[in-house]
């Protein structure tokens, strides 16, 4: 007999069997969501958002709340209320309530999504101010899959620059990196939506620190240097007798840091370079005929709002710029004896910024 057909037919044989361990969809329940909150000491809250398919109706979300002392202990009991075989490998947001964040660091609930090959590092990590049983149970008329406008509403957000992105890598990466602490998005739910809030930082332990708006959110990407335009930015200068409310599309930004260490003391100088267009002059003002007075009060504003946001991370020995790292970079041996301690250390820090707004037009119409 003729060996080459034999084993033909043989690698056509096991070829056959590659399908023996399919699952159908129907048989499938998709974990897409899970939500943690703090119920007592010792016991967390873990509310799971499950995709669920049915022959005869479309896919829907269905929500089933369990409590126990991790989420790999509550998989049994998820299994025993779910219709269909779990799986995790499309899961697609972590949502964390600031109660539980102000408790303790989170970090350690998320070790079994991390030892999980099929879960993909990209899900996203997000935070919530209010109770998560509250936001897990709503139900929205303008979608009704809440995981997929969650996630929408986050990289909106993160497009348009009034918020972070956060997945489960690069949290990681926050955990283990000294010279940098975590900051993830915040949501909030509201009557019958769900909105975006700003921004949540978290200190070197990974609990709750403070929270940014929408618009400290936008200053915080300006200073990591990671605006993405045309950034909208809008504030209001004094003009005569009048507030005059302002809107520029800033087209290019670069943020330069330089550090050194004098007495004690960590200096650093942000030089923020920005090419913008006005695109909203609210007021008697004439732009095109006042333009260096204009870029002369922008700068000003910029100024003084970048060096809150600064004072108010550093007042919550937070560091979510990345300043750490410059300073490893270019001040090792000094580094070397903070970096266990970088936050108590940057708050003492000298932060100067010098904005450089360059306006390119003031519109189409003169």
């Amino acid at each position: 007999m003729n060996w080459s057909k034999i084993l033909l037919t043989i690698f056509a044989l096991t070829l056959l069997n590659g399908c023996a361990d399919r699952i159908e969809l129907e048989e499938l329940s998709l974990i897409m969501t899970i939500g943690l909150d703090e119920v007592k000491k010792g016991q967390l809250s873990v509310e799971t958002k499950i995709l669920d398919f049915n022959k005869q109706e479309e896919a829907a979300e269905v929500l089933i709340p369990t409590t126990g002392r991790s989420i790999r202990g509550n998989r049994s009991k998820l299994s025993s209320m779910s219709s269909g075989i779990l799986g995790a490998g499309k899961l697609q947001i972590v949502v964390v309530s600031n109660r539980l964040l102000k408790i303790e660091d989170v970090y350690p609930y998320l070790d079994v999504l991390y030892r999980d090959a099929k879960i993909s590092n990209e899900a996203l990590v997000i935070s919530c101010d209010c109770k998560i049983s509250d936001l897990m149970k709503m139900k929205l008329p303008q979608n009704p899959l809440v995981t997929e406008f969650m996630r929408k509403l986050i990289d909106t957000g993160y497009t348009e620059n009034y918020t972070v992105r956060t997945t489960l890598q690069k949290f990681h990466f926050f955990h283990y990196e000294k010279g940098i602490t975590p900051s993830i998005s915040q949501i909030i739910p509201r009557q019958d939506t769900i909105t975006l809030k700003g921004t949540t930082l978290l200190d070197k332990d990974g609990k709750y620190a403070a929270s940014l708006n929408l618009k400290e959110s936008f200053l915080l990407r300006l200073l990591q240097n990671k605006l993405r335009p045309p950034g909208n930015y809008s504030t209001a200068i004094p003009h005569k007798k009048e507030s005059l409310p302002i809107s520029m599309d800033i087209k290019r930004a670069d943020a330069k840091v330089s550090v050194s260490y004098r007495q004690g003391t960590y200096r650093y100088r942000v030089k923020v370079a920005i090419r913008g267009e006005v695109t909203e002059v609210i007021g008697t003002m004439e732009a095109n005929k006042n333009l260096d007075w204009l870029q002369n009060q922008l700068n000003q504003k910029l100024k003084t709002e970048m060096t809150d946001v600064i004072g108010k991370a550093q007042q919550q020995q937070t560091d979510p710029f990345g300043f750490g790292l410059y300073a490893r970079a270019h001040l090792y041996q000094q580094w070397l004896k903070d970096k266990n301690n970088w936050g108590e250390a940057f708050s003492r820090a000298e932060v100067t910024v010098d904005p450089d707004v360059v306006i390119k037009r003031v519109g189409v119409v003169k």
